[in-house]
């Protein structure tokens, strides 16, 4: 039991990491590719845009530490418990903690941001993280109901 909850704990902390990461990454990568290659930025030459490309997934594990920590914290801890409670995480439970990722998402502070930034509003920024943190939690439980230690 405790090798399984800590399965589950590795599976939601670093599966949930991997997949926040990996799309930040393909943004990064798209919109750098997209600026430098495809539209000539005279700031920036096409090789100095693919030196950022390959750099990429090092600031996407950054970015996705420092924007979706919390969450993800939350919603290990809560798969932990699920499991620990019911025996195995069950699809309707880890459809329920998508609300409290959420609600543990906007309760990060902004205050890393630039002052003069412009900021999406809140219901943006959630409706964005809840397009990520949906397919990664049905990721990470479909992880953690096939692989068995």
């Amino acid at each position: 039991m405790l090798l399984a909850m800590f399965r589950t704990f590795l599976v939601f902390l670093l599966g949930g990491l991997l997949i926040a990461t990996a799309v930040i990454t393909v943004f990064l990568i798209g919109h750098t590719i997209w600026l430098d290659c495809l539209h000539d930025n005279p700031a920036l030459t096409c090789g100095d845009a693919l030196l950022f490309v390959v750099v990429s997934p090092v600031y996407g594990i950054g970015i996705a530490m420092g924007l979706f920590f919390l969450p993800l914290i939350v919603g290990t801890a809560l798969a932990v418990l699920g499991r620990a409670i019911l025996g195995y995480v069950p699809l309707w439970y880890a459809m329920a903690i998508l609300p409290v990722c959420v609600l543990a998402y906007s309760t990060q502070t902004t205050s890393w941001f630039p002052p003069n930034a412009e900021l999406r509003p809140l219901w943006e920024r959630l409706l964005i993280f809840s397009g990520i943190q949906f397919p990664a939690l049905l990721v990470c439980w479909w992880w953690d109901r096939r692989t068995t230690w």
